[in-house]
C-alpha cells in the first residue's frame, strides 16, 4: 500500500465566526479565517473563476499565474498564520514542502468551496510553488451537509479521461486501452460534434502527467478507467498508474 496522506483538518470553534482549529499529526494550534471579510482576497476569487474556465482575466493581467499565486499563497498565510506557535507552524511547513504523499484537508462547510488546490509555497519560486505540482490534493467536507449550490457550466464541458494498463499487470486484469477509449469517444461523439464537450485523454497515467493534465486543460470531469482501491477507515484511495 502507497504510504499514508498528510491530513490537515480544520474545525469551527463555537467562539465566533472565522475561528478554527488546525491539527496535523499529534499538533493543533489555533487560527483566523475570514476570507469574506478580506477584500482583496474576495476581488482575486471573483477575477479567479473565469480564469479557470478559460476566459481572460477581467483584471487585465496577461497571464494567469500572478492571480493564481496570489490566492494560492494566501491560502497558505491563512494555514500558517505568524501568530500560530512557531514550532508547530514550522513542522507544517516542512511537511507540506517536503512530502510527496496525498495532502488530506478535511474542511467545514464555511471553507470547503475554497480554492485550496493553489496553495503556494510564496518561499519557491514561479509554478514550482504550487503543492499541486508535487503532490496530490483531496479535500473532505461533512458528509451530513450536503452542498445544495449547482453551478451552471459554459460549453463545452472539458472531460480528462485517464486510462491505465501497467506493463506490469498480468494478463487477466490488463486493460483494453484502445476499446476503452473507442468507447467513450463514441459515447461522446455527438455532445463533440456539437461543440457542447471537449475529451483529453491520457493513457500513460503517471502523477507528472496527470497533474500536468489537470493544471493544463482544468477539467470539469475526470473519468478514471483502470485499477484502484479506497481504504474506507482511512478515508482514501489510490489509482494504479505507471
Amino acid at each position: 500500500m502507497p504510504e499514508k496522506p498528510l491530513e490537515v483538518r480544520l474545525e469551527a470553534t463555537e467562539q465566533r465566526p472565522g475561528q478554527f482549529t488546525l491539527t496535523f499529526n499529534s499538533s493543533q494550534y489555533a487560527l483566523t479565517l475570514n476570507p469574506e471579510a478580506n477584500v482583496t482576497f474576495n476581488e482575486w476569487l471573483r477575477r479567479l473563476r473565469p480564469v479557470l474556465m478559460g476566459l481572460p482575466d477581467p483584471g487585465g493581467e496577461p497571464g494567469p499565474q500572478t492571480l493564481l499565486r496570489n490566492v494560492g499563497t494566501w491560502l497558505w498565510q491563512a494555514l500558517l498564520p505568524d501568530g500560530a506557535p512557531v514550532e508547530e507552524r514550522d513542522a507544517l511547513a516542512q511537511a507540506l514542502r517536503t512530502g510527496r504523499t496525498p495532502l488530506l484537508l478535511e474542511l467545514p462547510d464555511t471553507l470547503s468551496g475554497l480554492p485550496w488546490e493553489l496553495l503556494c509555497d510564496p518561499k519557491q519560486p514561479g509554478e514550482k510553488g504550487f503543492l499541486a505540482r508535487r503532490r496530490p490534493l483531496m479535500r473532505l467536507h461533512p458528509a451530513d451537509t450536503p452542498d445544495k449550490t449547482l453551478v451552471s457550466l459554459p460549453f463545452p464541458l472539458r472531460v480528462l479521461l485517464l486510462i491505465s494498463s501497467p506493463p506490469g499487470l498480468g494478463e487477466d486484469s490488463r486493460v483494453d486501452v484502445e476499446s476503452e477509449r473507442a468507447a467513450v469517444e463514441q459515447a461522446t461523439r455527438m455532445a463533440r460534434e456539437e461543440g457542447k464537450l471537449h475529451l483529453l485523454v491520457e493513457d500513460i497515467v503517471t502523477l507528472q502527467r496527470v497533474q500536468d493534465a489537470l493544471l493544463s486543460f482544468q477539467p470539469h470531469i475526470v473519468h478514471f478507467i483502470g485499477h484502484g482501491g479506497y481504504d474506507a477507515g482511512e478515508r482514501w484511495g489510490a489509482i494504479v498508474g505507471r
